[in-house]
């Protein structure tokens, strides 16, 4: 899978883990975004929010066969700069 671990770091609590996951790599990526997707991506976020996990773990098998054939070169090579 492309997607980094998330894993609690020592000593801290789930809500500081997450500020700090949000704060390094998911800010990163979306400051790569154009100004006028971000109503999307945000919607892409709030419609995964409220899925099953099945229904998760469905669409990233969806999204692993889609970037197969559909990937952009420059924005693979732009993600890969961003530390996990």
């Amino acid at each position: 899978k492309s997607l980094p671990e998330v894993g609690k770091l020592v000593g801290m609590s789930d809500q500081r883990s997450k500020k700090a996951y949000l704060s390094n790599r998911t800010s990163a990526i979306f400051t790569k975004f154009d100004y006028s997707d971000l109503p999307k991506v945000d919607q892409l976020i709030a419609d995964f929010f409220v899925l099953d996990d099945m229904t998760r773990e469905e669409l990233f098998e969806y999204i692993t066969l889609l970037k197969k054939n559909h990937s952009d070169p420059e924005r693979v090579k732009i993600l890969k700069e961003i530390k996990k």
